[in-house]
């Protein structure tokens, strides 16, 4: 809604990027829309504030009068106030209270480049089935976005922003950054936080066509004496912040027939080839750290190896009654 973006909101209306603009107008053209199509495409790109669990937890998603609400509150609202709220909610010492920010000037309630008109957002809670279909959709595309940034580049393959190589070491399982400073000067730095040494075990993470998590390690071996224990713990814990990221996006308040509820979803954790037993101490650290989902826990052989067209017929498969 900044004025300094109009050139790109124009661009994304000229180019149809993703057909919104044509179907925008269509609706409109057929008196469903019932505001500026150009609006609602602003508001619809606004809706990437989503993609933060932090900002927009899941239970706005499920609950359309208060998404609208948290929107607008967001779009007329300076960072900073919004930023203090937060930390205040999260019971951390904010740097500048929100009474603060306000006398400041940090709170502004027209940012945007004009008011926003009464029914901003209106098409998320309009009830018309076009705009509640457009609303589910729009929705579903958050809830999707989500999922995709917490399956984003990890373990061997992760590399910071300055392209470094992020690995997991065998002796230890701590996380190694490859830092090179030139073509001769290569340093390693070993870290020991827990989020790091388990992202950089991460090979693969993936959702399979029946909605379910499949998630690979590279290693399950470790050299060091109470190694492995650590890096089942580090796993655990990267494991339960995928989950939280992907499963818990497609939690809904009344999920429809068609669709699989999220509490079917299952979590696979593939053995590791040097020591299949790793991901049974992975699941004992769930179960551990949250029982509620340790029944979903599936240890399962592992597909590194696996031919990609066996692979992919092994996961079409049915499941076995036995």
């Amino acid at each position: 809604f900044d004025p300094a973006l109009d050139d790109l909101i124009d661009a994304i209306w000229q180019e149809n990027s993703g057909g919104l603009a044509w179907h925008l107008l269509a609706l409109a053209q057929r008196g469903e829309l019932g505001r500026e199509p150009k609006q609602v495409l602003r508001e619809l790109l606004s809706l990437s504030i989503g993609h933060s669990k932090s900002k927009v937890p899941v239970a706005l998603l499920n609950d359309p009068p208060a998404l609208r609400r948290a929107l607008v509150r967001a779009v007329t609202s300076d960072l900073h106030a919004l930023y203090a709220e937060q930390q205040a909610q999260k019971g951390k010492h904010a740097a500048r209270p929100l009474d603060d920010a306000a006398e400041h000037g940090q709170m502004s309630l027209t940012r945007a480049a004009q008011p926003l008109p009464p029914d901003a957002f209106g098409w998320l809670t309009d009830g018309r089935l076009a705009l509640a279909e457009l609303a589910e959709d729009a929705i579903d595309t958050v809830r999707a976005l989500r999922a995709a940034d917490a399956l984003r580049q990890r373990g061997a393959v992760l590399e910071t922003s300055g392209h470094y190589q992020v690995f997991v070491d065998r002796h230890r399982g701590n996380s190694l950054y490859a830092l090179r400073l030139s073509r001769e000067r290569l340093y390693l730095l070993e870290l020991s936080d827990p989020i790091s040494a388990g992202e950089a075990n991460i090979a693969s993470s993936e959702v399979e066509r029946t909605g379910d998590l499949r998630i690979s390690f590279h290693r399950g071996s470790f050299s060091a004496p109470g190694a492995i224990d650590h890096a089942a713990r580090c796993a655990a814990l990267v494991v339960l912040d995928i989950q939280r990221d992907v499963i818990e996006s497609f939690e809904r308040t009344n999920t429809p027939r068609e669709l699989k509820p999220a509490t079917e979803m299952v979590i696979y954790l593939e053995e590791t080839e040097d020591d299949p037993a790793f991901v049974h101490l992975v699941k004992q650290e769930i179960a551990r750290l949250d029982a509620g989902i340790a029944d979903r826990v599936r240890p399962t052989p592992s597909l590194a190896a696996v031919n990609p067209e066996e692979r992919a017929r092994y996961l079409a498969a049915q499941p076995l009654a036995w």
